[in-house]
C-alpha cells in the first residue's frame, strides 16, 4: 500500500488512527480501546491458553463415552473408564505405562467417570461397608477441573446415595430439599464434570482385595437407573480388571 505524503503512514495505519477499537463495549465508558503491542497480544494468548486448557482437556477425555459404550473397566488396558454418566475402575495400581495422569498416587486404586448433566442428574454412591480406618475418597470436579465436592473417609462422609445435579437443575420441592432416599444434593457449576473415586491399597494381596471391596461400593450412574436403598448394585459395581504394562488399541 502507498503512504500518505503528509504523514508517512500507510492507508491501513491511517484508517486505524481514525477508527476507535470497540468504543461501545460494555464497561468501556465510551473510551476507545488501545490496540495492544505484539508482546501484549502474546501474553494475553498465553493467559487464555492456560485458562482454557483444563476445559478442553476434560472434553477431550469424554471420548471414553464412545470407546467404552456398553462396558466398564479399563480403556486401552491401563486407564479406568466407563460410558457416559458411569464410573469404571482398575483392579490394581495405575500402570507406569499410562501418560494421562501426570502424578498418580502410588498407594490407591483408581476409578473414573465423566458426567453430562444436561440430559439428567446422576447418582453418586458412597460405600456403606468400610473397614475401620480405611481411606477412600471421591473427588468431584467441574469441567475446568476445579474440585467442587470432596467426599470420603477423611471428610466423614456417610454411606448412601447422593444426587449430583447441574447448574440449571431445580428441585421439585423447596430449594434446599433432598429427594427421598438420598443423603444430599450436590451441585456442579458446569454441566460436564468428572467423578474420581480412589481406595487405599497396601502392596499385599489382602490389602488390594480390601481396596477393591470398597471401590466396588463406589460408583456413578444415571438417575433413571436408580434403585431403592443404598446397597451396591450392578450399575455401581466396578469391573475388577488389572492394569497392564502395554496398552492395546480398541478394536
Amino acid at each position: 500500500m502507498g503512504e500518505s505524503k503528509r504523514t508517512g503512514l500507510s492507508a491501513a495505519q491511517a484508517a486505524a488512527s481514525f477508527t476507535p477499537a470497540h468504543p461501545d463495549l460494555p464497561h468501556a465508558a465510551g473510551a476507545p480501546a488501545q490496540v495492544g503491542s505484539d508482546n501484549t497480544v502474546e501474553a494475553l494468548a498465553r493467559i487464555v491458553f492456560l485458562w482454557a486448557y483444563p476445559g478442553v482437556d476434560t472434553f477431550g477425555r469424554t471420548n471414553m463415552w464412545e470407546i467404552m459404550a456398553g462396558r466398564r473397566g479399563t480403556m486401552l488396558g491401563i486407564l479406568p473408564a466407563a460410558p457416559k454418566n458411569h464410573t469404571g475402575g482398575l483392579g490394581d495400581y495405575m500402570s507406569p505405562a499410562q501418560r494421562w495422569v501426570v502424578t498418580p498416587n502410588a498407594d490407591t486404586i483408581y476409578g473414573a467417570g465423566f458426567c453430562d448433566l444436561r440430559s439428567e442428574a446422576v447418582v453418586v454412591q458412597t460405600p456403606t461397608d468400610v473397614p475401620e480406618g480405611h481411606y477412600w475418597t471421591i473427588q468431584i470436579v467441574d469441567v475446568m477441573t476445579n474440585v467442587v465436592h470432596q467426599l470420603g473417609s477423611a471428610s466423614g462422609t456417610p454411606g448412601g446415595k447422593y444426587l449430583l445435579v447441574g447448574p440449571t437443575w431445580e428441585a421439585s420441592g423447596p430449594e434446599d430439599s433432598v429427594p427421598e432416599g438420598f443423603v444430599d444434593v450436590l451441585r456442579l457449576p458446569t454441566e460436564v464434570g468428572a467423578v474420581l473415586p480412589r481406595s487405599f491399597a497396601t502392596q499385599d494381596a489382602d490389602g488390594k482385595a480390601r481396596a477393591r471391596a470398597v471401590l466396588n461400593q463406589i460408583g456413578m450412574y444415571p438417575l433413571s437407573e436408580t434403585r431403592t436403598g443404598s446397597s451396591t448394585s450392578r450399575t455401581t459395581r466396578m469391573r475388577r480388571t488389572r492394569s497392564t504394562r502395554r496398552a492395546s488399541l480398541p478394536r
